[in-house]
């Protein structure tokens, strides 16, 4: 199987250059992705960042967090970091199949605050696989960067819980927990076990403060269903991408994919 026909199978699982710039002044904002070039699969996810509650922009304004990082305390992805960092506690087995030079494009799920349309959020292409987290957790250390969120690996701690939103996750028992460390336990360490590929990416495009709304219509027009992303990535047709960025007033642009070191 070639990897067309390997993005192609990924809609049967739905029932089952470092980054451009700089993160200049920590805004974590991007007005540029990169139209891939070469054998790359495009992919298209979605997640719950703290910016889709009151409660969790709330806990976003009072904390100086970038109200669209992930809502939960192992933030998958994390995205605050120069080298964003793609594992496998959200969808497991869909990470086993990703290879490096991969897109994966990030929006936002439905909300009630978000009435408008989702967010674009990201633009992410794989750098190089780590075939378990411990391996990811020392690349990250020897660049001197802090470990990733969402990189289980001994004294690398969840978040707060008072630096998350538990109701925002898909995690059924979540809510229930007034404890990360309770809710790490008990749900993203069973999910480590079982899913030890891992990424580092660079930021094609990256936007935690103020992202680009895609309204339904367009989901509408290009008959793509963001629903179908809870399991696996929804495989993208080049033209779909592009019409994607444009929408979002994203300018697309030619970049050769240069593996991270």
């Amino acid at each position: 199987m070639d990897r067309n026909e390997a993005a192609a199978s990924m809609s049967r699982y739905y029932t089952n250059a470092e980054s451009i710039s700089s993160l200049a002044d920590r805004l974590l904002c991007y007005d540029i992705a990169a139209a891939p070039t070469g054998g790359q699969v495009l992919y298209l996810l979605s997640y719950a960042p703290l910016a889709n509650s009151t409660y969790g922009r709330g806990v976003a304004a009072q904390n100086g967090i970038a109200p669209y990082v992930d809502a939960s305390c192992r933030r998958e992805p994390d995205f605050e970091l120069d080298s964003a960092f793609v594992s496998g506690l959200c969808r497991p087995r869909f990470i086993a199949t990703l290879a490096v030079g991969d897109v994966l494009v990030y929006v936002t799920k439905k909300s009630t605050v978000h009435r408008e349309g989702r967010r674009l959020v990201a633009v992410l292409q794989l750098n190089r696989p780590f075939a378990s987290h411990a391996a990811a957790a020392a690349w990250y250390q020897a660049k001197g960067l802090r470990v990733p969120y969402s990189c289980i690996v001994p004294g690398n701690d969840p978040l707060p819980i008072d630096l998350t939103n538990p109701n925002m996750t898909s995690a059924s028992r979540a809510a229930q927990y007034a404890d990360s460390k309770v809710w790490d336990r008990f749900v993203y360490k069973p999910r480590a076990k079982g899913s030890v590929k891992c990424f580092p990416c660079s930021a094609l495009f990256l936007n935690l403060h103020a992202p680009p709304i895609v309204n339904d219509e367009f989901w509408v027009q290009f008959g793509c269903d963001p629903k179908r992303t809870q399991n696996a990535g929804l495989a993208l047709q080049q033209g779909v991408y592009d019409a994607l960025l444009k929408h979002a007033g994203i300018l697309p642009v030619s970049i050769p994919f240069v593996p991270l070191a």
